[in-house]
């Protein structure tokens, strides 16, 4: 009787279909990044609720990944990955519910988190979609699959905000959300006719296969286990970057800590006399005016948090826009050019202008915010950042099939570090396009070099073992996400600061271990 299972290598339409499965999953991940700021102002987000809406993604996808595999290696690869996509599908569609207006606050809340964990839970086949595209390729041959599945992980995560940000300009708020519904339904019906059953590898075969003598000097723990923590930071320092570039871009609240002369600030609102009193005294409650009345009672971060709550207030409050009353004064020259390029058809134009003219009435006591981006804007970001990574993954394939090798990975750390770290001086379009590119080939660069390195130092012991640092991919993701959150509740750089400068310190204190595998 003819076996249903194949052990043949996949064609390159089936391994395609596998990649476009990773794709999804990382994209689904970094889907809300652009929409954060929008989720802060209508679901009150705090930086405790915003974390467990992103991390409980990759960790329902670290906790289920290991029983899709033992379930894979079991029942079936194919009917794995074909009941996994269905039960994203059917998650996305509950997540477009949770964003919907049909429901309350406190509802939509629970129901993002819940709808969030069951993408991660079903997400969680990407080691099942990796094996099956490793298992039937001779292990001399891995080499050759690792760009596609590096690629599929990277514009996973870059393309992801992109497909978000694209789909909620045009589509509104629960666009992004039946977007990747009907892309998880598409592909369900692919797999469902293309992709064959795959037989799992035992392991006597694995090791009867022929490997170059190379390879087995590198078979050490040691090695792998290092190899694996560059990976997981890599994927940390990105995580925070996509995420604190979307909440400092594309925000436009007031944060506490951008209120720099509170008491100074107090003291303008609350004397009628002066330009700022004599605009915001017609917008003031009179509780909050007798609170800036008598500043000196409250400590300074109490009157910070007050001012910050109040300019939010100010910011979404369309029946108080701020530029009648500004038009009354005479504004400088610089910021009336400014407010002559925005764009009318940004649907958060309001949001921009008021948050401008609070920052001019008050521009030697709050810390200007020297960029702000719409949804729209954001995704452009992340679009030009995948092309950059497919553009440098050719690269990189063109390098090594010349040179028979690949550059160090610590020269995508130099490069992402010198890119974090020079965000501080971002201005201007020209100089977040140049800056992007550091920081996305600095990250392709890596990722590519670290994959490989641990490709051939990585002998599977039984099926389920992985050939791919997945695990330290989305422990990546879970302390990334976590990092950036907290940490863009301190300063406006500290976010690219930190993992920008242990990147630069870890390209140099890694390099005799580098040297050592080379």
């Amino acid at each position: 009787m003819k076996s249903k299972y194949t052990s043949k290598p996949l064609s390159g339409f089936q391994t395609f279909l596998l990649c476009c499965l990773l794709f999804v999953d990382f994209a689904g991940f970094s889907l809300i990044f652009p929409l954060l700021p929008q989720y802060v102002d209508r679901l009150s987000l705090t930086p405790k609720w915003m974390a467990v809406i992103i991390i409980s993604f990759p960790l329902f996808q670290l906790l289920s990944s290991p029983i899709w595999v033992w379930l894979g290696n079991r029942v079936g690869r194919r009917p794995i990955l074909l009941l996994s996509t269905f039960g994203g599908c059917c998650a996305y569609i509950l997540l477009a519910t949770a964003l919907s207006q049909a429901l309350s606050q406190q509802n939509s809340l629970l129901l993002l988190c819940l709808s969030r964990a069951l993408i991660g839970l079903f997400a969680g086949n990407l080691s099942v979609a990796i094996l099956s595209v490793m298992d039937p390729t001779p292990p001399s041959q891995h080499l050759d699959r690792i760009p596609a599945l590096e690629v599929a992980l990277g514009l996973g995560l870059l393309i992801g905000p992109a497909i978000g940000g694209f789909a909620f300009h045009y589509g509104g708020t629960v666009a992004p959300a039946w977007v990747m519904a009907i892309i998880q339904g598409l592909l369900f019906l692919f797999l469902f006719f293309f992709l064959p059953e795959i037989l799992p590898k035992s392991y006597s075969s694995l090791v009867e296969e022929s490997l170059p003598r190379s390879f087995h000097k590198f078979h050490s723990q040691g090695i792998r286990w290092g190899l694996s923590f560059l990976f997981f930071f890599i994927i940390s320092c990105f995580l925070i970057f996509e995420i604190s570039f979307s909440l400092m871009v594309g925000s436009y609240r007031f944060e506490p800590w951008e209120i720099q002369r509170p008491y100074s600030i107090a003291y303008q609102i609350a004397n009628q006399s002066t330009p700022a009193g004599a605009v915001f005294h017609s917008l003031l409650p009179p509780s909050i005016l007798q609170k800036f009345q008598h500043a000196d009672r409250f400590r300074r971060e109490e009157l910070q948090k007050i001012l910050a709550d109040f300019f939010n207030q100010c910011l979404r409050d369309p029946q108080f826009p701020l530029l009648p009353y500004w038009k009354q004064q005479k504004l400088p020259q610089s910021i009336q050019a400014r407010l002559d390029r925005l764009k009318p058809e940004s649907h958060q134009l309001d949001y921009r202008l008021n948050r401008l003219l609070i920052e001019t009435a008050f521009s030697k006591s709050l810390e200007p915010r020297k960029f702000l981006y719409s949804e729209k804007q954001i995704a452009y970001f992340f679009a030009y950042c995948g092309l950059l990574t497919v553009l440098a993954q050719l690269f990189l394939i063109i390098w090594s099939r010349a040179t028979g090798d690949i550059p160090s990975p610590l020269w995508g750390f130099r490069l992402m570090g010198i890119g974090l770290v020079l965000i501080v001086l971002a201005e201007h379009l020209r100089e977040w396009l140049a800056i992007l590119a550091l920081i996305t080939a600095g990250g392709a660069l890596a990722r590519t070099a670290l994959m490989r390195l641990l490709l051939r130092c990585t002998i599977a012991p039984h099926p389920s073992s992985s050939y791919l640092p997945e695990k330290a991919a989305l422990w990546g993701c879970i302390i990334g996400s976590f990092s950036a959150v907290y940490l863009q509740n301190s300063t406006l750089y500290i976010p690219y600061l930190i993992p920008g400068v242990l990147a630069l310190l870890f390209s140099l204190l890694f390099i005799p271990f580098v040297q050592r595998i080379d």
